[in-house]
């Protein structure tokens, strides 16, 4: 591939590295969930308090292989799921849903392209397999 290719591969999966960072830290520092729970989610006690911890550690997670570069393909198909599930069952049910979903539909464009290309430039990925 050329260079601007896999320059653009590399401000992609930074970007999209940062956005899961700061939602995973929000998540697991201050347990700042998007405004509501899911309907079904809402009748179980304790749920507001559990419920962002695990995703938050996950969210952490992915954001972190993502910045360092690292299972970049993997974590682009994880992130698009995560990516999809999010806007399918929060992103309907806020007042602003229709803006939190056309913002997510690029996101998930951004994994998904992650997901099929990888980026190698400034990896882990890249000292690892040495591939060109």
């Amino acid at each position: 591939m050329n260079d601007l290719y896999d320059y653009a591969m590399v401000f992609l999966r930074l970007g999209l590295g940062f956005v899961f960072l700061w939602t995973g830290i929000n998540k697991i520092f201050f347990g700042a969930l998007p405004g509501f729970l899911p309907e079904f989610l809402s009748n179980f006690p304790y749920l507001e308090v559990m419920f962002p911890m695990p995703l938050g550690i996950i969210e952490l997670a992915v954001g972190l292989l993502l910045i360092l570069g690292l299972f970049t393909r993997i974590i682009g198909i994880i992130s698009a799921i995560l990516i999809l599930g999010f806007t399918v069952t929060v992103s309907a049910g806020v007042s602003n849903g229709f803006s939190i979903v056309a913002m997510n539909i690029g996101l998930l464009g951004g994994a998904i392209a992650l997901g099929i290309c990888g980026s190698r430039m400034f990896s882990l990925d890249g000292l690892i397999w040495h591939h060109e």
